[in-house]
């Protein structure tokens, strides 16, 4: 396995972003979402501190970019492409309930008032 250095400071930083995140925390299905770079880093810090049996995955951009792709446009789109855009928009819904909130800047603009049915929440 090739070693990378890594500064002191981003694994400092990387600590307390980490540390925040599983002390905020309830479910037990965590999965890591992070650039190709991140992963080894990521994994080698996690097994490190002991918190590698919290974390589900890690998973890189790249990954869910050929994921998506692949139910969205592949051979098999017509039977996922709907599943997953629905189980993505509930899952987006139940994480960040303010999806549902029209932002202040929108409403001084009166969009809430748009009548076509494409435009609206």
């Amino acid at each position: 396995m090739e070693r990378r250095y890594v500064s002191s400071s981003f694994r400092k930083s990387l600590y307390e972003l980490s540390k925040d995140i599983v002390s905020e925390i309830s479910s037990d299905k965590v999965i890591i979402v992070c650039k190709d770079a991140e992963k080894d880093v990521i994994v080698s810090l996690l097994t490190q501190i002991g918190w590698k049996k919290n974390i589900q995955s890690v998973v890189t951009e790249n990954d869910l970019v050929s994921w998506y792709d692949k139910a969205l446009r592949g051979i098999y789109s017509y039977k996922l492409a709907n599943k997953l855009l629905t189980t993505l928009a509930e899952e987006i819904s139940l994480e960040f309930p303010s999806v549902h909130v029209l932002p202040d800047i929108l409403l001084d603009r009166h969009y809430e008032q748009m009548r076509d049915d494409y435009w609206k929440m």
